[in-house]
């Protein structure tokens, strides 16, 4: 057998509603990635979505955007009222004496925010994520790996 799942890739800018829809309806998944900012791509893209995964590290100014997030929700839900916003902890600490605090202060900042749910798997800061893109690869090629491990558990999650 030996057979490994297909991936098509398109690019896409601007509107891409109605391209989602179409996507949607000939595909099992069908993953997208728009800039961290308010840009045509993101507030087109909510409203043919069924989940949005939005990455956030614990720092002031990512935990700013999510008053921005939560406007362009509630309007996106006027449109796809099924829509599920998931806030991913993203670039966490490593560092043992930090990272619980991280996780509570963020956890906190996040519950300010009622409709978004909070993923239980987190994303660290690794040095494996940066040797992967510059290679190209994911961290799921490179063999075991804490990384690897931390998507692994982010896509039971969401899947």
């Amino acid at each position: 057998m030996g057979l490994k799942p297909g991936f098509t890739l398109i690019e896409k800018l601007g509107a891409i509603t109605s391209t989602l829809r179409s996507l949607d309806s000939r595909f099992d998944h069908v993953i997208v990635d728009v800039a961290g900012r308010n840009s045509r791509e993101l507030v087109t893209g909510i409203l043919a979505a069924h989940q949005v995964i939005a990455p956030h590290q614990c720092s002031q100014f990512d935990l700013n955007t999510m008053g921005e997030l939560q406007d362009q929700l509630l309007v996106a839900r006027d449109y796809n009222p099924d829509l599920r916003v998931r806030i991913y902890h993203a670039l966490a600490s490593t560092h043992a004496k930090v990272k619980d605090k991280e996780r509570e202060e963020f956890l906190g900042y996040v519950a300010e925010f009622p409709e978004f749910e909070v993923l239980s798997a987190i994303g660290y800061s690794r040095k494996i994520y940066k040797d992967a893109a510059s290679q190209g690869r994911s961290v799921l090629e490179l063999g075991k790996n804490e990384g690897a491990d931390e998507i692994a558990a982010l896509l039971k999650e969401v899947f």
